[in-house]
């Protein structure tokens, strides 16, 4: 067998007398990574092996499933679902989400994946780019597509990853509140989320880990907010502190003074406020104050572009939000024109300020 090609043969087997027998059907082996493989042709003509064999070695270069042929998607979802589980990922349920709304009704569960192509996963993206899906939103569920390839790769029931293309995501959004129109939210708001929603216009804390923040969070000697690696979506511990924030000290007491006995700060008869009533209260408050069409994350976007104003270094920054990469981060640096303006007239008063005028000759001016 010639280095990366393959053959056929029809196996033999002794019997108890001591002859030898052929089976009848032929057997296709081939390579790929460095493994061999071996499988049943199905047939005892030898054209048809040889073209079996020869569907093999073409599907193995395009990056088609070449090893186990009975593998279904939904058996690949429950592998990746498995591993996910395993490792602790918060977005598991998410996945399957994602899979049982548009991977499954698409490819149908119990789709072979030796039928998933390059080209029918393109088909896919084109489906539900037409029917008003957003790029990110396409992008995401591709993704998953690959990580459950990678996973069966890893539980050793496929021989390749296809590594399907994934779509260019959405352009990041780029809303934010300059501090006057946060303020008319702020005035818009209900009494009972004025608080939350002050917190995440000043931390910049996702509005989960807000929503579900503790008093046993808050450290109120050492004056900062910390949440275990376990309650942030970053898998790190997270330290905010709040010893020279004085607007986001009075809201922490402010709460603790109204406190119902709960363990949320920011809750309503002992429980944290739900996603549902938060996104209501938002909704009706941007309304009212003319900032449709900005959610809860642009305060979030909001507290990273005040960070970078004041002259809050890149890593800093990070470590507040809690970002591993730089490339989030670059997401989060929104700049307007009045971003510009400032940087020019910065830039240019400082060299007009250090320039000192020309030295005039005296004895010059005098003349003759």
């Amino acid at each position: 067998m010639g280095r990366g090609g393959g053959r056929i043969y029809r196996r033999c087997w002794t019997d108890a007398l001591g002859k030898t027998h052929k089976v009848l059907n032929y057997t296709a082996e081939y390579q790929f990574a460095g493994r061999q493989f071996r499988e049943s042709c199905g047939t005892a003509d030898r054209q048809q092996a040889l073209s079996f064999l020869q569907q093999r070695l073409e599907a193995r270069k395009a990056g088609r499933v070449v090893k186990n042929l009975k593998v279904t998607l939904r058996a690949l979802r429950d592998v990746l679902t498995a591993h996910y589980r395993t490792q602790g990922h918060r977005s598991t349920d998410r996945m399957v989400r994602e899979f049982e709304l548009h991977l499954e009704p698409f490819f149908e569960p119990g789709c072979l994946v030796r039928d998933i192509t390059r080209q029918r996963v393109q088909e896919y993206v084109q489906t539900r780019l037409a029917a008003g899906a957003s790029r990110s939103s396409v992008k995401l569920s591709v993704s998953y597509l690959n990580s459950a390839f990678g996973a069966g790769v890893e539980a050793e029931i496929l021989s390749v990853y296809p590594g399907f293309a994934l779509p260019k995501g959405s352009a990041p959004r780029a809303t934010f509140f300059e501090p006057e129109e946060f303020e008319r939210l702020l005035a818009a708001m209900a009494n009972e989320l004025k608080p939350l929603v002050g917190f995440l216009y000043l931390t910049g804390f996702r509005s989960t880990e807000a929503r579900l923040l503790c008093w046993r969070n808050c450290n109120f000697e050492r004056e900062e907010i910390r949440l275990e690696a376990s309650e942030t979506k970053s898998g790190e511990p997270k330290i905010f502190p709040f010893k020279y924030a004085p607007q986001l000290k009075e809201i922490l007491l402010e709460c603790w003074r109204r406190r119902d006995g709960g363990d949320y700060v920011f809750g309503w008869a002992g429980t944290a406020h739900g996603k549902s009533a938060l996104n209501y209260g938002w909704n009706k408050a941007c309304k009212a104050s003319g900032n449709v069409g900005k959610t809860p994350h642009s305060l979030r976007r909001s507290a990273c572009r005040n960070l970078i104003r004041v002259g809050i270094g890149e890593t800093t920054v990070m470590r507040l939000m809690s970002w591993k990469s730089a490339t989030v981060f670059r997401n989060y640096l929104i700049q307007d024109d009045t971003d510009l303006q400032e940087a020019v007239k910065r830039r240019f008063n400082k060299l007009i300020t250090t320039q000192r005028p020309e030295s005039v000759d005296n004895a010059s001016v005098s003349g003759d």
